[in-house]
């Protein structure tokens, strides 16, 4: 994914059907999410419950790193997740720029078929 952020435009395809395409600046902005990053001491539990939340699209752990994909229909994502359970006064949330890897989760998956 790390090339085709350098390409002009760029199409996802998913089971023969276009997904998405357009520029990797625009499928970022159009993806319909916002990314936060999660540095916890307890990230595998901090995952499992932000899985079962509706308006968490993804959460993958990179490293020591939580990286949560969250439907943009919440304007402050950070304090969307600051309400849930197991995130603590010692965790860094931080919103990230997203990746073409995160447009690609948006758009293609289960319930697509």
């Amino acid at each position: 994914m790390d090339e085709a952020e350098r390409c002009h435009k760029l199409a996802i395809l998913e089971a023969g059907i276009k997904r998405a395409d357009g520029s990797p600046d625009q499928l970022m902005k159009q993806m319909g999410a916002h990314v936060v990053e999660v540095a916890s001491s307890n990230l595998r539990q901090l995952k499992q419950e932000l899985l079962t939340l509706p308006d968490v699209i993804t959460a993958a752990q990179l490293g020591s790193r939580l990286r949560v994909l969250i439907k943009n229909s919440h304007a402050d994502p950070v304090a969307f997740l600051k309400l849930q359970q197991n995130i603590g006064p010692a965790d860094i949330l931080t919103v990230v720029r997203p990746s073409l890897e995160d447009v690609f989760v948006t758009c293609t998956g289960e319930g697509r078929q």
